[in-house]
């Protein structure tokens, strides 16, 4: 299906300095509705029913959940503080394991915590910072738009899996971007967007969003990738991730290895587009990184109507996350400063388009 639309995608979320305000992603596309989260608890239980999903906004919205942890904890000297807050964190960030980004929100706002070092001003300092990291996060991902839209060129027909565009991010996203900085640009570009299985959500939530925005959009299902390849209509490959492994290995939906499998057979560039924020160098390989395994209602019943099911299974077996080698990426590598350390973005090779708030200079760097 292949249409276009001219509305606006709807912010995925917004802070009022009360309460988060977040879109709930369950009720897409059929309803737009957003849900008020007042305590950290409200905001654990909305990442794990994904109301609210995607690595950089699930770190944004926990940025903010530790604002409003650290409202409700009564203790007055800094280091009951701290330790009632890093309680608060650890509940936080067990609720999407995958999410690297999740845990490293936590942490920095742990540590700005810390680096304040008093009682005084302490919740507007945590404040300050969800902010500083809300606006890092737009900042981020126009400038991967900006890296990603270097590597493609006008009339390419580009695939993507699952949903990492505005909707998994504050503004932008990841693997999306490209598409939004290219009508801004009048770069023609056609998307092409796995339906995603089993929770859809590149039907209900990128077909959605590209449409809303006006972009070339067409919905296929999952299974015909391979024939568009091989019909040359896919020209590269752009997907997000929950997680990059130290060798390069990307956690994303699940399909996305078998689909990296097949652009390299077809030699198609696989791009995997992802924030600094996402990298865990303590993670060495993807097979380290955490995945879950929902409940099997997920693929038997993934709309709630298994009474028009007209199959029978001796149960199943799905993981919501896989991990896709590095060896079947594309071989793009950007220099970065991270810890005042140069990394170079393939270790070995990977195919991360990166971009981190306050970056001047992106060195693209072939590797053979």
């Amino acid at each position: 299906m292949a249409r276009r639309y001219g509305m606006k995608t709807p912010s995925t979320l917004e802070w009022d300095g009360r309460c988060l305000e977040l879109l709930d992603q369950t009720r897409l596309p059929a309803e737009t509705a957003y849900i008020d989260i007042y305590t950290a608890q409200a905001l654990r239980e909305a990442i794990m029913s994904m109301q609210v999903r995607g690595a950089p906004a699930i770190g944004v919205a926990a940025a903010y959940g530790m604002v409003l942890a650290a409202r409700t904890i009564t203790e007055t000297s800094f280091k009951a503080f701290l330790r009632a807050l890093n309680k608060e964190g650890e509940m936080l960030a067990s609720a999407r394991p995958t999410a690297v980004n999740l845990a490293w929100a936590v942490g920095r706002m742990m540590d700005a915590a810390r680096m304040h070092g008093r009682m005084p001003q302490l919740l507007e300092r945590l404040e300050h910072e969800a902010v500083t990291i809300h606006k890092e996060d737009t900042q981020n991902n126009r400038r991967i738009g900006e890296l990603a839209l270097g590597l493609l060129k006008d009339g390419y027909g580009i695939l993507t899996h699952c949903n990492a565009g505005m909707l998994a991010t504050t503004q932008y996203g990841t693997a999306l971007s490209a598409f939004y900085l290219a009508q801004e640009r009048g770069i023609s570009l056609k998307a092409y967007v796995d339906e995603t299985r089993p929770r859809f959500q590149g039907a209900s939530l990128t077909a959605y969003e590209l449409m809303q925005a006006g972009i070339d959009t067409t919905l296929i299902c999952d299974n015909m990738a391979a024939l568009l390849m091989k019909q040359g209509k896919i020209n590269a490959v752009m997907t997000g991730c929950d997680r990059v492994a130290a060798n390069g290995d990307a956690a994303n939906k699940v399909g996305t290895f078998s689909l990296s499998i097949v652009a390299k057979h077809f030699g198609i560039p696989f791009y995997v587009a992802a924030p600094v924020s996402t990298i865990d160098l303590a993670c060495s390989n993807g097979s380290q990184i955490p995945k879950p395994y929902p409940a099997e209602g997920c693929v038997c019943d993934p709309a709630g109507h298994a009474d028009q099911l007209f199959f029978y299974c001796n149960g199943t077996y799905y993981t919501a996350c896989n991990a896709c080698e590095h060896s079947c990426q594309k071989r793009i590598a950007h220099k970065r400063i991270i810890k005042n350390r140069l990394y170079h973005s393939a270790m070995p090779p990977l195919s991360l388009v990166l971009s981190r708030s306050g970056d001047t200079k992106h060195d693209t760097v072939p590797l053979t």
